[in-house]
């Protein structure tokens, strides 16, 4: 079996593009499904096509790594088209995919949603595409057939209506079912997968995080981890920490993960006066992340995409005590939290309420000690039922692919 790979270069991956270090620090998804299948032995091409100029790849080149000698990557660049805004595809993209389209026979092409139109494209002049979302948060609502002034969308007309082989979806709290039966009814096969789930018990944290900032016993450390962006509402937690500090004084915040959002929450926090209360990690290589979370007393998620993201999933293998947001009729999103014994694991709240209903939750956990274990047991015993490894997971992936390949 032989593949192509359409993929974004995402942030996460041009610093180790740029240093041509196999380093990967983002993107589970992605990374541990080319390192598997090198492993596996099935030669695969993998185009990565830049999307912001910040990236700073300027020409088109192919690349190598030595750990992994089946994969071969091709970085496409970023450029910007000739009519702004009218659509991501790129003339000398599509001419040097064709390229290699005529230089081997591939038994599949896997193209994330990011560069759908492309996918679409290649699907519609007969080769055999996989359309991999990574979510359709904002999608379900947004996608539309036309443009303002009546201009067609070509994201929706070329992409989305495409005769694609099949749709995988990631599980993540989005409207993957609602979306997949809405707009791509032309695709053959569908199905939706949970992200993995990898915890290292061995592994050492960097610090102590009571014995570093001088904690006392009564302190719970509160901790939320993600991109500091307006999708993960960071300053709605801030600001509920700061409402908390109101409430009880026996916490301690964490967030971990940098972004956009940054400079904007800290001054909000100096302001506050909680800079020894309220702390900022920044963005940390994934195997420290996960010794520092097993730290936590109570892990926050505000994520208004879904709240099964790859940090409430290891945040429910480590069996944290969790709060995070309820479901959404209007959107479809989380729906899975009506699930009985999903409910009474999680604590949830009303996502337009967050301001209001957070500090007092947490309030009532610093305060009662018996329901912070008694919500971590509960999460322990949902992650030993419904979670799977990265390695399970991405060989499940492996076996759809390898199915739509020979079919």
């Amino acid at each position: 079996m032989k593949l192509l790979l359409i993929l974004r270069l995402y942030s996460h991956f041009a610093t180790t593009i740029k240093e041509e270090q196999w380093r990967p620090k983002g993107m589970p998804a992605v990374y541990k499904l080319i390192e598997i299948l090198n492993e596996k032995g099935i030669n695969t091409d993998v185009i990565f096509i830049s999307r912001d100029e910040k990236d700073d790849i300027r020409k088109y080149h192919k690349l190598k790594f030595n750990q992994l000698n089946n994969i071969n990557f091709f970085i496409f660049p970023f450029y910007k088209p000739l009519i702004p805004g009218l659509t991501y595809l790129k003339i000398r993209h599509i001419i040097n995919t064709f390229w290699l389209l005529s230089k081997n026979k591939y038994d599949l092409i896997y193209c994330d949603r990011v560069n759908v139109e492309y996918g679409g494209l290649f699907s519609r002049l007969g080769y055999k595409v996989l359309l991999r979302l990574h979510g359709v948060a904002y999608l379900y609502e947004n996608l539309k057939p036309f443009k303002k002034y009546g201009i067609p969308s070509m994201e929706y007309f070329l992409g989305y209506r495409a005769p694609f082989k099949a749709v995988l979806c990631t599980k993540d709290g989005s409207p993957g079912y609602h979306f997949i039966n809405k707009f791509m009814r032309n695709s053959l096969k569908t199905n939706l997968m949970l992200s993995g789930a990898d915890i290292d018990k061995n592994s050492k944290a960097i610090f102590d995080i009571k014995e570093k900032y001088n904690l006392g016993p009564k302190i719970k450390i509160i901790m939320t981890t993600g991109r500091l962006s307006f999708d993960k509402a960071p300053d709605l937690f801030i600001k509920s920490m700061i409402q908390l500090n109101r409430l009880n004084k026996n916490y301690f915040a964490v967030l971990i993960g940098d972004g956009p959002m940054r400079q904007d929450l800290e001054n909000s926090v100096k302001k506050a006066g909680l800079e020894n209360k309220i702390i900022f990690f920044g963005r940390l290589d994934h195997s420290l992340i996960l010794p520092l979370l097993q730290q936590a007393d109570i892990f926050v998620s505000l994520n208004m995409c879904g709240n099964l993201s790859n940090a409430v999933l290891e945040a429910i293998h480590t069996g944290k005590c969790i709060i995070t947001l309820d479901h959404c009729t209007e959107t479809k999103r989380d729906e899975h939290v009506k699930i009985k014994e999903v409910r009474e694991a999680l604590i949830l709240i009303d996502r337009n309420m967050i301001i209001e209903k957070l500090p007092s939750k947490i309030n009532e956990l610093i305060n009662n000690t018996n329901l912070i274990n008694q919500k971590s047991k509960a999460v322990k015993t949902l992650g030993e039922k419904y979670l799977i490894s990265w390695g399970e997971r991405i060989n499940n992936e492996i076996d759809f692919i390898e199915e739509l390949a020979k079919a």
